[in-house]
């Protein structure tokens, strides 16, 4: 029988990596199949159906940011929980956390559902794409518990030591999803509602594997009687906030994004745009994965009070995030138009646009890698005031000022700089808060030792 990882005894290395590849491969299998999921679209659809995908991703960003919000939040605590010896304080926390994502989720969708023409025309839908957008996304609203559920499982399964499962949950339902976007949109000829509708299944499907770790009871966590407590859940909200704040931050910059896109060049501008998401959504879960896996090493030990260890997980965490940084921006550069043929080889226009685009987007990755573990950090060890200041400024606060300055000095290329712009000035925020926490601890022992 294979030893269960030790998270306050087991090297820190042999911890970080064990939790690193399941994650990594998790996640770079999951947004592989939203690539694939692209390409499918773009060329059984064409550019308007990318073009309306591109304009529901800040709507389906809710799910992904409610169910951080409470998955990766309560995830946080019930390992601090668990760190300090408090199991059955954590097992009610998990309980909770499960029952309001399903209520809440339930009132998402209802609320969705009845006004769904003017969330299309909120989003940046035209009439041209309305139709198209309203039928990606009445699919999409019928299964979003499903997507809420299945990110807020994830959370806890990876934190319950079963980093694998968790991987092979997401690559078995991106296998899947890739198998009936084929099916539904070459074969069945359902277009948009096919794609959202290979989505959905594939998630319940990963949803059923990620169940089977509390059915056969293969860790700590478990299904309690218990009731809501208050604090509980004030402090779930607080530790998942940051993250929560990061989903919606991208809905809502992907939401500008399209808008002054649409205004400059019309939809070939948001076609391009998606197609610049669609290969993002790789290098973006690489770092997520990265950030997840360090984040229940640091949080329980920080709750065993080992803090070095805690320290020593986010070095390497930022080291690790930097080689890959560097192996984003150089595949940009020497393989930029190589990506975008992928998604569409007939339009001269949107190849060229897409292109260029790639060029300058790309550098932003010398530094997100950076900033998302730092981030990461900060929210593990419930410095969550930190963690915030580092998520608003990149992902909202400093995206929005560069897309109001930077396209009129710039024109076009002054969109695509926006974002890279923005992640250099954050990884200075990020020097600064750790200087300054690092301030704090030392005027702790020195109130200690008096």
């Amino acid at each position: 029988m294979k030893k269960a990882l030790d998270l306050k005894k087991d090297s820190v290395s042999k911890l970080f990596f064990n939790y690193l590849i399941p994650a990594v491969m998790g996640m770079l299998i999951m947004s592989l199949h939203i690539v694939i999921d692209g390409i499918f679209v773009g060329r059984g659809i064409g550019s308007d159906g990318l073009a309306a995908v591109n304009i529901v991703v800040p709507f389906f960003s809710l799910f992904a940011a409610m169910g951080i919000l409470i998955g990766l939040g309560g995830a946080t605590v019930v390992s601090i929980k668990f760190g300090e010896g408090k199991e059955e304080e954590g097992n009610s926390i998990f309980t909770q956390s499960i029952v309001i994502a399903i209520i809440i989720s339930i009132i998402i969708t209802v609320v969705s559902e009845l006004n769904i023409e003017k969330l299309s025309y909120i989003l940046g839908a035209n009439d041209k794409i309305l139709l198209f957008v309203k039928e990606y996304m009445r699919v999409i609203i019928f299964f979003a518990p499903i997507f809420i559920l299945v990110d807020v499982l994830n959370c806890f399964v990876r934190n319950d030591r079963a980093p694998k499962l968790s991987m092979y949950a997401m690559i078995i339902g991106a296998i899947i999803n890739c198998c009936l976007d084929y099916i539904f949109i070459f074969k069945f000829h359902w277009e948009l509602s096919g794609a959202a509708l290979a989505t959905g299944i594939s998630n319940i499907l990963s949803i059923t594997i990620l169940l089977m770790h509390f059915m056969f009871k293969k860790g700590d966590l478990k299904f309690v009687r218990t009731r809501f407590v208050v604090n509980d859940m004030i402090r779930i909200f607080k530790n998942g906030f940051p993250n929560f704040l990061a989903e919606m931050s991208l809905a809502a910059v992907t939401l500008v994004f399209n808008l002054v896109l649409m205004k400059m060049l019309g939809e070939i501008g948001v076609s391009a745009y998606g197609i610049i998401n669609y290969i993002h959504a790789l290098m973006l879960m690489v770092f997520i994965g990265i950030s997840q896996a360090v984040q229940p090493i640091i949080s329980y030990n920080y709750g065993a009070k080992e803090y070095e260890r805690a320290r020593e997980s986010f070095k390497l965490a930022v080291e690790v995030s930097v080689v890959f940084g560097i192996c984003f921006f150089m595949s940009g550069i020497l393989f930029g138009k190589n990506m975008v043929k992928l998604f569409n080889n007939n339009n001269i226009e949107l190849m060229e646009l897409t292109t260029s685009g790639i060029k300058i987007y790309f550098i932003n990755y010398l530094f997100m890698g950076v900033n998302m573990v730092t981030a990461s950090y900060f929210q593990a060890i419930e410095k969550t005031k930190f963690s915030t200041i580092i998520t608003l400024n990149r992902g909202l606060i400093l995206i929005m000022a560069g897309l109001f300055i930077l396209p009129k000095i710039f024109k076009i290329n002054g969109i695509w700089i926006t974002t890279p712009v923005a992640e250099a000035v954050t990884l200075f925020v990020c020097w600064v808060l750790l200087k300054t926490y690092k301030r704090e601890i030392e005027k702790f022992k020195l109130i200690e030792e008096h």
